[in-house]
């Protein structure tokens, strides 16, 4: 899926279209001169992750 980040807020576009709203301690990040890859996790959002103002459907890379 198409991802992006901003700040530590990790978002993906799901095939349905739908924007998926995640945090980087949600995830495994593995990086390559190529690539960065986002595996989500069982791991739950740090608790001030619960006042994120980050609106996923304002994410510039996804607006087309």
């Amino acid at each position: 899926m198409p991802v992006c980040r901003l700040l530590d807020c990790v978002f993906a576009m799901s095939p349905s279209g739908r924007i998926l709203h995640f945090h980087v301690e949600q995830t495994d990040i593995e990086t390559s001169p190529e690539r960065v890859r986002y595996t989500l996790t069982t791991r739950e959002p740090l608790p001030e992750r619960a006042r994120c103002q980050i609106i996923p459907p304002f994410v510039p890379q996804f607006q087309h």
